[in-house]
């Protein structure tokens, strides 16, 4: 049997974009598609984008171009997860000069980065996936 860690699926296309590698141990739900790849080519250099991969809210977008965006269940979050998995104020992506970083902001659940727990301020890439609650994103930064 195959191991289903080296194994990888991700898209070519044509415009330019690198291809995101994802383990299969992180299947999404669903696959990025051609309306996400344009859009990640829009992108305004030193952005990002996450992509919502799994949960109700699956194909969702959110713009990371602020200095500091919040997630949270917390209605006044910039990035609003209505869900009982996700704490009020969860998490914190920051940006710094050339890429974001994502902090726990003392969740009960924790925030996972490609399937680990994070403790600390960690740096995301493009690629990263992202899980708050039983949300599930995928990070992509712009150069």
């Amino acid at each position: 049997m195959e191991n289903q860690f080296e194994e990888s699926v991700g898209e070519t296309t044509s415009i330019g974009i690198p291809p995101i590698q994802l383990s299969l141990a992180m299947n999404a739900d669903r696959s990025l598609n051609a309306q996400d790849f344009e859009t990640i080519d829009k992108l305004a250099s030193g952005s990002a984008l996450l992509i919502s991969i799994h949960s109700a809210a699956v194909g969702t977008r959110y713009l990371l171009d602020e200095e500091e965006t919040t997630a949270g269940r917390d209605r006044h979050s910039d990035i609003f997860l209505d869900d009982a998995t996700v704490s009020r104020h969860h998490a914190i992506f920051k940006k710094e000069a050339d890429h974001y970083t994502l902090i726990d902001a003392g969740s009960l659940n924790g925030t996972y980065v490609n399937m680990k727990r994070i403790e600390n301020l960690i740096d995301l890439h493009t690629g990263d996936v992202i899980m708050i609650g039983r949300f599930k994103f995928l990070y992509y930064f712009k150069q």
